[in-house]
Protein backbone atom coordinates (compact mmCIF):
# COMPACT_ATOMS: atom_id res chain seq x y z
CA UNK A 1 0.00 0.00 0.00
CA UNK A 2 1.72 3.30 -0.89
CA UNK A 3 2.33 5.51 1.62
CA UNK A 4 0.36 8.68 1.99
CA UNK A 5 -2.47 7.10 0.26
CA UNK A 6 -5.93 8.44 1.59
CA UNK A 7 -8.42 5.46 2.16
CA UNK A 8 -12.26 6.26 2.49
CA UNK A 9 -14.33 4.39 5.02
CA UNK A 10 -16.68 1.67 3.08
CA UNK A 11 -20.26 3.42 1.94
CA UNK A 12 -22.52 2.44 4.48
CA UNK A 13 -20.11 1.37 7.38
CA UNK A 14 -20.79 3.86 10.56
CA UNK A 15 -18.51 6.14 11.44
CA UNK A 16 -18.71 5.46 15.36
CA UNK A 17 -17.78 1.73 14.26
CA UNK A 18 -14.78 -0.06 15.10
CA UNK A 19 -11.70 2.06 14.01
CA UNK A 20 -8.26 0.41 12.18
CA UNK A 21 -7.34 -1.06 15.64
CA UNK A 22 -10.70 -2.85 16.51
CA UNK A 23 -11.14 -0.98 20.20
CA UNK A 24 -14.65 0.98 19.74
CA UNK A 25 -18.27 -0.96 19.71
CA UNK A 26 -20.91 1.21 17.74
CA UNK A 27 -22.48 3.70 19.52
CA UNK A 28 -25.81 2.17 19.65
CA UNK A 29 -24.10 -1.25 21.65
CA UNK A 30 -22.51 1.88 24.17
CA UNK A 31 -25.74 3.24 24.48
CA UNK A 32 -27.25 0.27 25.72
CA UNK A 33 -24.56 -0.82 28.18
CA UNK A 34 -24.73 2.30 29.67
CA UNK A 35 -28.30 2.21 30.29
CA UNK A 36 -27.76 -1.37 31.73
CA UNK A 37 -25.39 -0.12 33.88
CA UNK A 38 -27.77 2.61 34.96
CA UNK A 39 -30.27 0.30 35.71
CA UNK A 40 -27.87 -2.04 37.67
CA UNK A 41 -26.71 0.66 39.60
CA UNK A 42 -30.72 1.68 40.76
CA UNK A 43 -31.56 -2.04 41.56
CA UNK A 44 -28.60 -2.09 44.21
CA UNK A 45 -29.54 1.12 45.47
CA UNK A 46 -32.97 -0.01 46.18
CA UNK A 47 -32.18 -3.36 47.85
CA UNK A 48 -29.42 -1.78 49.95
CA UNK A 49 -32.07 0.57 51.05
CA UNK A 50 -34.52 -2.60 52.01
CA UNK A 51 -31.65 -4.22 53.79
CA UNK A 52 -31.07 -1.25 56.08
CA UNK A 53 -34.92 -1.13 57.03
CA UNK A 54 -34.29 -4.88 57.55
CA UNK A 55 -32.12 -4.32 59.85
CA UNK A 56 -33.35 -1.41 61.47
CA UNK A 57 -36.63 -3.60 62.01
CA UNK A 58 -34.55 -6.60 63.32
CA UNK A 59 -33.10 -3.88 65.80
CA UNK A 60 -36.49 -2.61 67.40
CA UNK A 61 -37.94 -6.32 67.38
CA UNK A 62 -34.73 -7.13 69.46
CA UNK A 63 -35.14 -4.71 71.93
CA UNK A 64 -38.92 -4.96 72.42
CA UNK A 65 -38.68 -8.94 73.53
CA UNK A 66 -36.39 -8.19 76.07
CA UNK A 67 -38.42 -5.40 77.68
CA UNK A 68 -40.96 -7.26 79.63
CA UNK A 69 -40.70 -9.81 82.44
CA UNK A 70 -41.95 -9.31 86.49
CA UNK A 71 -42.11 -11.59 89.39
CA UNK A 72 -43.21 -11.07 92.32
CA UNK A 73 -44.11 -12.67 95.79
CA UNK A 74 -46.69 -12.81 98.34
CA UNK A 75 -46.31 -11.71 101.97
CA UNK A 76 -49.23 -12.73 104.83
CA UNK A 77 -51.67 -10.40 105.14
CA UNK A 78 -51.35 -7.59 108.16
CA UNK A 79 -52.64 -8.73 111.79
CA UNK A 80 -52.62 -12.45 110.59
CA UNK A 81 -51.09 -15.49 113.07
CA UNK A 82 -47.85 -15.93 112.21
CA UNK A 83 -45.90 -19.01 113.28
CA UNK A 84 -41.92 -19.40 112.07
CA UNK A 85 -42.68 -16.19 109.75
CA UNK A 86 -45.32 -18.50 107.88
CA UNK A 87 -48.72 -16.76 107.73
CA UNK A 88 -52.03 -17.57 106.07
CA UNK A 89 -54.51 -15.78 103.71
CA UNK A 90 -58.31 -17.09 103.51
CA UNK A 91 -60.55 -19.01 103.41
CA UNK A 92 -62.87 -16.56 103.41
CA UNK A 93 -66.62 -15.68 102.31
CA UNK A 94 -66.30 -14.42 99.23
CA UNK A 95 -63.46 -14.32 96.43
CA UNK A 96 -60.29 -11.79 96.81
CA UNK A 97 -58.14 -10.28 94.09
CA UNK A 98 -54.06 -11.42 95.54
CA UNK A 99 -51.55 -8.50 96.03
CA UNK A 100 -48.13 -10.15 95.28
CA UNK A 101 -46.23 -7.07 96.82
CA UNK A 102 -42.64 -8.42 96.90
CA UNK A 103 -41.31 -7.55 93.70
CA UNK A 104 -38.60 -9.24 92.66
CA UNK A 105 -38.45 -8.20 88.88
CA UNK A 106 -40.73 -5.52 86.91
CA UNK A 107 -39.04 -4.92 83.19
CA UNK A 108 -40.82 -3.05 81.73
CA UNK A 109 -43.26 -1.82 84.63
CA UNK A 110 -46.05 -4.07 83.86
CA UNK A 111 -46.55 -5.04 87.48
CA UNK A 112 -48.50 -2.99 90.02
CA UNK A 113 -47.46 -4.18 93.86
CA UNK A 114 -49.98 -2.20 95.21
CA UNK A 115 -52.89 -3.34 93.24
CA UNK A 116 -51.28 -7.17 92.33
CA UNK A 117 -52.16 -6.54 88.56
CA UNK A 118 -50.03 -6.87 85.69
CA UNK A 119 -51.25 -4.47 82.50
CA UNK A 120 -49.75 -5.29 79.16
CA UNK A 121 -47.50 -2.35 78.17
CA UNK A 122 -47.52 -3.55 74.52
CA UNK A 123 -49.17 -6.14 72.17
CA UNK A 124 -47.99 -9.54 71.94
CA UNK A 125 -47.53 -13.09 73.05
CA UNK A 126 -46.92 -13.56 76.94
CA UNK A 127 -46.26 -16.63 79.46
CA UNK A 128 -47.57 -16.52 82.61
CA UNK A 129 -47.21 -18.90 85.75
CA UNK A 130 -48.16 -19.13 89.60
CA UNK A 131 -47.47 -21.15 92.43
CA UNK A 132 -49.11 -20.98 96.15
CA UNK A 133 -47.66 -22.79 98.62
CA UNK A 134 -49.97 -24.00 102.39
CA UNK A 135 -49.01 -24.66 105.16
CA UNK A 136 -52.73 -25.63 106.11
CA UNK A 137 -53.13 -28.71 107.83
CA UNK A 138 -56.45 -30.12 106.19
CA UNK A 139 -57.53 -26.76 104.27
CA UNK A 140 -57.86 -26.66 100.54
CA UNK A 141 -55.23 -25.13 98.50
CA UNK A 142 -55.87 -23.26 95.48
CA UNK A 143 -55.18 -19.90 93.19
CA UNK A 144 -57.08 -19.15 90.22
CA UNK A 145 -55.55 -16.23 87.47
CA UNK A 146 -57.52 -13.90 85.77
CA UNK A 147 -57.56 -11.47 82.15
CA UNK A 148 -59.86 -8.45 82.36
CA UNK A 149 -62.65 -9.74 85.14
CA UNK A 150 -62.59 -13.32 83.23
CA UNK A 151 -61.34 -16.63 85.09
CA UNK A 152 -58.42 -18.47 82.64
CA UNK A 153 -56.59 -20.39 84.78
CA UNK A 154 -56.84 -22.58 87.92
CA UNK A 155 -54.61 -24.38 90.24
CA UNK A 156 -56.48 -26.70 93.25
CA UNK A 157 -55.21 -29.15 95.86
CA UNK A 158 -57.07 -30.84 98.53
CA UNK A 159 -55.17 -31.10 101.20
CA UNK A 160 -55.72 -34.37 103.71
CA UNK A 161 -55.96 -33.94 107.86
CA UNK A 162 -52.88 -34.15 109.15
CA UNK A 163 -50.69 -32.90 105.90
CA UNK A 164 -48.50 -29.63 106.66
CA UNK A 165 -47.67 -28.75 103.58
CA UNK A 166 -49.15 -28.50 100.11
CA UNK A 167 -48.32 -26.73 96.64
CA UNK A 168 -50.23 -26.04 93.75
CA UNK A 169 -48.64 -24.50 90.81
CA UNK A 170 -50.06 -24.05 86.95
CA UNK A 171 -48.93 -21.81 83.70
CA UNK A 172 -50.39 -20.31 80.12
CA UNK A 173 -49.37 -18.55 77.24
CA UNK A 174 -51.79 -15.43 76.42
CA UNK A 175 -52.37 -13.45 73.39
CA UNK A 176 -52.28 -9.84 75.10
CA UNK A 177 -53.26 -6.35 73.68
CA UNK A 178 -51.62 -3.07 75.06
CA UNK A 179 -53.77 -2.74 78.61
CA UNK A 180 -55.04 -5.77 78.89
CA UNK A 181 -55.37 -6.74 82.82
CA UNK A 182 -53.64 -10.40 84.05
CA UNK A 183 -54.17 -10.96 88.30
CA UNK A 184 -54.43 -13.40 90.93
CA UNK A 185 -57.88 -14.57 92.86
CA UNK A 186 -58.11 -16.83 95.84
CA UNK A 187 -60.96 -18.02 95.38
CA UNK A 188 -64.04 -18.14 98.03
CA UNK A 189 -62.75 -21.10 100.42
CA UNK A 190 -59.86 -22.03 99.70
CA UNK A 191 -56.20 -20.78 102.06
CA UNK A 192 -52.82 -20.29 100.25
CA UNK A 193 -49.85 -19.16 103.18
CA UNK A 194 -46.82 -17.02 102.45
CA UNK A 195 -43.86 -16.17 104.95
CA UNK A 196 -42.30 -12.79 105.53
CA UNK A 197 -38.72 -13.07 104.63
CA UNK A 198 -39.06 -15.84 101.39
CA UNK A 199 -40.48 -16.34 98.48
CA UNK A 200 -42.84 -19.30 98.38
CA UNK A 201 -46.20 -18.15 96.60
CA UNK A 202 -45.36 -16.63 93.27
CA UNK A 203 -46.56 -14.84 90.22
CA UNK A 204 -44.77 -14.22 87.30
CA UNK A 205 -44.52 -13.55 83.76
CA UNK A 206 -43.10 -12.41 80.32
CA UNK A 207 -42.95 -11.15 76.63
CA UNK A 208 -42.53 -14.04 74.53
CA UNK A 209 -42.59 -12.31 71.19
CA UNK A 210 -44.39 -8.57 70.35
CA UNK A 211 -46.94 -8.57 67.96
Amino acid sequence: MPLGTNWALPIGLPHSGRNINGCHAPEHIQTAKEHQIVRMDDSIRTEVRELRSMVDELKRMQNDTSMVAFSAALRPPPGVSMEYGYGNTGPSTSATTLIFSEVITNIGNGYNRYTGVFTAPKSGVYYFTFTVYCWCNGNQVGAAMYKDGKEILFAWLGAKKGSNEDFATNAITLQLEKGNAVYMRLPEGLQITSRDSSNVTTFSGFLLNPM
